[in-house]
């Protein structure tokens, strides 16, 4: 897989048109989708650097140097993404801040970032998570409750949608052997 390939797979996953992209770069999206079909094979590693920001991926597993895409959220993808799983429309996450669905908008796409304290406390109050998550100084939302997915279990999920029928098979043949291998835990031994 080319570096061309991992953009366009993960620009893909998290739903982020080529135009996107081209935009947070300053660049045309044609730029974008010539990265992405190979037309530029030698990708400026300034580029590479600001499009696994833009991705929330590593550089290392953009230049496939790494089979690992280690994720990296950033505050803006973290507020929609916990909105969305709450079910809550930007309208209904504003007026649980007393603010307006512009302001959503705009904190979910990145125009303002430099979010005051108080303001992110109310934002991890509303989404049911911590300002920690949100900034990036925890490693996963604190689930609720035990019927609730944690980041690793949502992104192996995620994975999931972007595989094709043989793939699936495999992965379920896969879990089948990890879980006929695994000690119990108490929990199952209960049930």
């Amino acid at each position: 897989m080319t570096t061309g390939d991992r953009i366009r797979l993960r620009r893909k996953e998290i739903g982020k048109s080529a135009e996107d992209i081209a935009t947070q770069l300053g660049v045309s999206p044609a730029t974008i989708y010539r990265y992405e079909n190979g037309d530029i094979e030698k990708v400026p590693v300034d580029v590479v650097i600001k499009i696994s920001k833009i991705l929330s991926v590593s550089p290392v597993y953009l230049m496939g140097w790494s089979s690992e895409a280690t994720e990296t959220k950033n505050l803006s993808e973290k507020i929609r993404y916990l909105r969305i799983q709450k079910g809550l429309t930007q309208a209904e996450l504003a007026e649980k801040l007393n603010t307006t669905k512009q302001t959503i908008g705009k904190y979910e796409n990145q125009v303002v970032t430099n979010l005051p304290l108080n303001r992110i406390q109310e934002l991890a109050d509303a989404l049911d998570t911590t300002p920690a998550y949100l900034m990036g100084w925890g490693e996963e939302k604190p689930a609720a409750n035990s019927d609730e997915l944690t980041e690793t279990q949502k992104y192996a999920f995620d994975m999931l949608k972007t595989m094709d029928d043989s793939e699936i098979k495999l992965m379920i043949d896969i879990f089948k052997t990890v879980r006929a291998n695994r000690k119990p835990d108490r929990n199952e031994e209960t049930k």
